[in-house]
Parts: C-alpha cells; sequence; structure tokens
C-alpha cells in the first residue's frame, strides 16, 4: 500500500518510475518545440506539475526546496494565436529541463544505471543483452525462463509458470529441496523460495501486459527477485523419492 506524505494529496512513486515520466515528457518537449501550439503546451505543463506533486511526495522531500507549480502568464498567448510567444515557450522548455535536476540526487542519469553486476551470475548472463538496449521486458523474460530451467534441472518436471512453482517447491511434496526440510531453518528457505519464485512469476506476468510502462527501477527489482531464487537453489537438490 502506498501513501502520499501528510497533505501532499499524491502517492510516492518510485523514483525510476518518476525518472521515467520525465524522460517522456522531454521527449514530448522536443517534438512540441517546432510549432508551440498553446494547446499541447498545457498539457505539457500539466504533467510537469503533476510531477512535481509527486516529487514533493518523496521521503525527505520537506527538507528540498521545490519551485511553485507551473502557470502561465496573461499575455503567454497573444491575442488571437494558437501559440505561445517565443519568450513563453522558452520559459516553459527552461522549467521543463529543470525537472531532472529535481530528483533524489539529480539528474535523470543513463538509463543503465542501474547495473547487473551485484546479481546472480545467471540472471547477468541471460539478462545482459536486453538490459544493454533498453529492452527491459526482455531482460525480466530472460531471467525468469532461467529460474525456470533451473527448477526444471532439478524436480525433472517439465511444466512452467505456477505449475512448476508448486510442484518443485511447494508445500506438498515438493519435488525439491531447497534447505534440511526437518529443521525450521530449511522449512522458512523452502516457503521463502516458494513465495520469491511465486512472486516472480506473477509480478513478470503482469509486467508482460504492459511492457512499454515497465521502468528500469521496476524491472531491476524484478531481476533482484530472480536472483534471490537463483541463490536460494544453489545447494538445492532432489527430493528423495
Amino acid at each position: 500500500m502506498t501513501a502520499g506524505m501528510p497533505g501532499s494529496g499524491a502517492t510516492i512513486w518510485p523514483v525510476g518510475r518518476i525518472r521515467s515520466e520525465i524522460e517522456r515528457l522531454l521527449a514530448d518537449l522536443a517534438l512540441w518545440q517546432p510549432y508551440p501550439h498553446a494547446e499541447v503546451a498545457d498539457g505539457l505543463r500539466v504533467r510537469a506539475n503533476r510531477l512535481l506533486l509527486h516529487l514533493r511526495s518523496q521521503p525527505g522531500a520537506q527538507d528540498r526546496n521545490f519551485p511553485a507549480d507551473y502557470e502561465f502568464g496573461q499575455y503567454d498567448v497573444l491575442p488571437g494565436s494558437t501559440v505561445l510567444s517565443r519568450s513563453a515557450a522558452a520559459r516553459l522548455e527552461e522549467f521543463l529541463r529543470s525537472l531532472p535536476g529535481l530528483l533524489p540526487g539529480g539528474g535523470t542519469g543513463p538509463r543503465t544505471a542501474l547495473g547487473l553486476d551485484g546479481l546472480h551470475p545467471r540472471v547477468h548472463a541471460v539478462a545482459a543483452e536486453a538490459w544493454r538496449v533498453g529492452d527491459y521486458s526482455g531482460a525480466v523474460a530472460a531471467a525468469e525462463i532461467a529460474v525456470e530451467d533451473r527448477l526444471r534441472d532439478l524436480s525433472g518436471l517439465t511444466s512452467s509458470g505456477e505449475e512448476l512453482v508448486d510442484a518443485s517447491v511447494g508445500e506438498i511434496a515438493p519435488r525439491i529441496h531447497v534447505a534440511d526440510p526437518g529443521t525450521a531453518e530449511g522449512a522458512l528457505a523452502q516457503a521463502g523460495c516458494r513465495h520469491l519464485a511465486a512472486g516472480l512469476h506473477a509480478t513478470a506476468a503482469a509486467a508482460r501486459s504492459t511492457a512499454g510502462d515497465l521502468t528500469d527501477q521496476r524491472a531491476h527489482e524484478l531481476l533482484g527477485v530472480a536472483s534471490l531464487v537463483l541463490h536460494a537453489l544453489e545447494f538445492a537438490r532432489p527430493a528423495p523419492v
């Protein structure tokens, strides 16, 4: 459950999502500049102010200085015109380009600033190429397949998805023992692996339905889940028949 800062009226967005929205806004700015239509400009203004609202809702935002919401002046659109005046367009552009510097840490940074080096080697190997070109849904799909391949190798099963997770590390007659099932620690490890694997499949499936909205931050979180599952399975073994 997400909650806004007191009095902010906005939910707390992950920084990765805000970064992605700012990048989209600046891309639309580039399309708008050759012909600064006032109606389109107002849409950019509304989106920028929405982003400001979410920036103000970040933890610790009360200790930072944010500009006021952007508003057009009385004469920014000249009478009888449908475009912003040259000076008004320049002011709006300056404001929009200031947004990346308002992110925690400042700047949008490169899209691949979130590296894969700390993840499980198998995740790194299968996801690196897609990650490098910004195909975040492809990177997540590759990691999900790596998890399934490991579960199938250990269990001897041929299924996939939730069916594979339930049969291989589920509560009832699991085909894989992540750790000694006779100990409390082993039972906890088994349950943890099961929940992580199931969560990866469910969340990755949801991400596939909105692949274009998958930010680098969210994709990196899913790759981290896949990495945790593979680490948990590192010393797993088939259950005795």
